[in-house]
């Protein structure tokens, strides 16, 4: 089951080298919608880490400073909302087996 500490794992496995513009997209239409939907005490956690990757912005991405924190603060006001989805989910988190035969496809 995907619970608070799971959510803390997942956003601290996040590099923080990882472009802004990119994780604000990921976060917006699929973790937040995601966290509120299945875990919505997870907001709090959510919102903290957030602001932290805000402020963080400006030493991390100087050259998108103060624009890059902004979108990044504002992004919880902003996402997707649960019900945008589109998803059918019982609240359980199934992860995903390693080395599938899989090919990535172009």
């Amino acid at each position: 089951k995907f619970d608070l500490k799971r959510l803390q794992s997942l956003l601290d496995s996040i590099p923080a080298t990882m472009p802004s513009g990119e994780l604000c997209l990921w976060l917006g239409n699929i973790i937040i919608p995601f966290v509120l939907r299945i875990v919505p005490e997870g907001k709090i956690l959510l919102i903290k880490w957030l602001e932290h990757k805000a402020r963080s912005l400006e030493l991390t991405e100087k050259a998108n400073w103060p624009e890059n924190g902004l979108q990044m603060a504002e992004l919880y006001f902003v996402a997707k909302k649960p019900n945008e989805l589109g998803l059918v989910t019982a609240g359980l988190w199934i992860p995903l087996k390693e080395n599938i035969d899989c090919e990535e496809v172009s």
